[in-house]
């Protein structure tokens, strides 16, 4: 009996002592100097601001899927619209222009080599141009302009006679390689 009323003792000191420590831990959790008020608010604006960050941060990914298909379906157009598929195609389309603008061609000469690009061939072209100065400038615009894509590289001077100037001129266009399914 002895040894139950001490174990009796030390069970109730026991449980004083955790109610003193509950105490203290719920008055400290009540107190409204743990946290400072502004120091609060300031945390909620930052992290307010944070979201409206990320919110346009992300607003070009919404309907990302349909964006993309809609970006395939351009580049698919402008393969069909823009990129001859036989060279007989790029070399009537600069007869044209050139008869269009008055100018005279010389000998062209091209390079093909593959390109990362799937179904598409580069195709650089050198050719050797004359007429006068503003034939063969509505020459180069008008084939920059072309329905046909073509990238002017560089335009060198040949030389001049008799008011007629001979240009080199520099430049490529893509040619889109027919497969099974075209």
């Amino acid at each position: 009996m002895k040894n139950l009323t001490a174990l009796r003792q030390r069970i109730v000191i026991v449980l004083v002592l955790l109610g003193i420590v509950d105490a203290l831990c719920l008055t400290y959790l009540l107190l409204p100097s743990r946290t400072d008020i502004s120091a609060q608010r300031e945390a909620l604006s930052e992290a307010e601001q944070q979201a409206r960050q990320l919110t346009i941060t992300m607003a070009p990914l919404h309907d990302v899927g349909a964006k993309l298909k809609k970006a395939d379906a351009d580049i698919n157009d402008f393969y069909k619209s823009r990129l001859a598929s036989r060279y007989s195609e790029i070399l009537d389309e600069i007869g044209k222009v050139a008869s269009n603008t008055h100018v005279a061609i010389g000998t062209v000469a091209y390079k093909e080599s593959r390109t990362s690009l799937p179904d598409l061939q580069s195709l650089e072209m050198q050719a050797d141009i004359s007429g006068s100065y503003s034939e063969l400038a509505r020459f180069v615009n008008a084939l920059e302009r072309d329905k046909i894509f073509f990238i002017i590289d560089s335009v060198s001077f040949a030389g001049q006679k008799e008011g007629q100037v001979r240009l080199n001129l520099r430049f490529e266009t893509y040619l889109r390689i027919r497969t099974e399914e075209s």
